[in-house]
């Protein structure tokens, strides 16, 4: 098949949009994985992505690797319309599952700070006369 790599510089040459920074590291990561200078568009299978994800979650910290991921996700698009591969193998692999994660817990976090900030705010006023409360 066709290098995948190859076809991404050439997409790349004409791609202007803000973005193009990160896809441009999406690939060097994509590079650094596939270990190899090219890399065939019949090797991205399922499991190449599922395993590549992985390696993204493993090297980048919060939603980076989602971004990333969803980078490579678009760039196969791009494939799938030149009719170079038939379906996006990235199609069935879910990233709401990390995504949530990552919403849950930075919620949490801010819960906790809004309550520990309402405790704060509360201690801080109890020296005072009652008559300072009532006030407020």
């Amino acid at each position: 098949g066709p290098d995948f790599f190859r076809i991404m510089n050439e997409y790349l040459s004409t791609y202007y949009k803000k973005d193009k920074k990160m896809v441009k590291s999406t690939i060097l990561h994509l590079r650094t994985f596939n270990k190899k200078k090219i890399l065939p568009i019949n090797k991205i299978t399922r499991e190449f992505c599922v395993d590549f994800l992985d390696y993204l979650r493993s090297k980048l910290r919060g939603n980076t690797p989602i971004g990333y991921f969803k980078k490579f996700r678009m760039c196969i698009n791009k494939c799938v319309e030149k009719k170079l591969i038939s379906h996006n193998p990235t199609n069935g692999i879910r990233l709401s599952q990390f995504d949530e994660v990552t919403k849950e817990i930075n919620h949490h976090t801010t819960e906790s700070t809004n309550t520990f900030q309402k405790c704060h705010f509360a201690l801080k006023l109890k020296p005072h006369s009652s008559q300072t409360f009532t006030e407020m």
